[in-house]
């Protein structure tokens, strides 16, 4: 079977005309799964949460497209903070945050862990990546080491708190964001 390649320009001229969402991948455009209950309910929540912690900056959901010139895609994650000017290179595309957060699930944990996280690596901007769990209290932290944000070093601080008494937090930087806040009402 052969597959339509397309231009980066054709999606997004196009985008908003699909019948379902879809991400741009390098000349193929592929469809993004519908969310779960628990999925959304996550990704709301964190957005809130994110933009309570970091007031001065702009927080997204899943709907912003976040450019990634290295590798030719524009992804979706499920949440976006970018601390400073918005830096647009295409049209309805960002490509400078300074945390991204995916909400994995079993069919997506691999790829969010994965490739995907190695194409966000590649943004020099990016400090923190989470890899929020949808079916246990996890939550996989990623921090760029160092000051400079060349750095391609990365410090993985995954924790499972659903072992841990509540008022458990994590910290991203000096920023804390209590996990109950995440979690509550949504897993025990």
């Amino acid at each position: 079977m052969v597959l339509d390649q397309y231009t980066l320009d054709h999606y997004l001229k196009t985008e908003e005309t699909l019948d379902d969402r879809a991400e741009f991948h390098d000349g193929l455009i592929l469809p993004v799964e519908a969310a779960t209950p628990t999925h959304a309910r996550l990704g709301s929540r964190l957005a809130s949460v994110l933009a309570r912690a970091f007031p001065s900056c702009a927080v997204y959901d899943s709907t912003l497209n976040l450019y990634i010139a290295s590798a030719n895609r524009v992804l979706h994650p499920d949440a976006t903070v970018i601390c400073g000017p918005v830096n647009s290179p295409k049209p309805d595309c960002v490509d400078n945050p300074t945390i991204l957060v995916e909400i994995t699930s079993p069919s997506t944990k691999d790829y969010d862990h994965g490739t995907k996280r190695e194409h966000y690596f590649t943004l020099p901007t990016l400090q923190h990546y989470l890899l929020v769990s949808q079916t246990e209290r996890k939550i996989g932290h990623y921090q760029r080491s160092g000051a400079a944000r060349i750095d391609k070093t990365w410090i993985d601080e995954t924790r499972i708190y659903s072992d841990r008494p509540s008022g458990a937090a994590l910290f991203l930087s000096d920023i804390e964001l209590p996990v109950d806040a995440i979690y509550s009402d949504i897993l025990p």
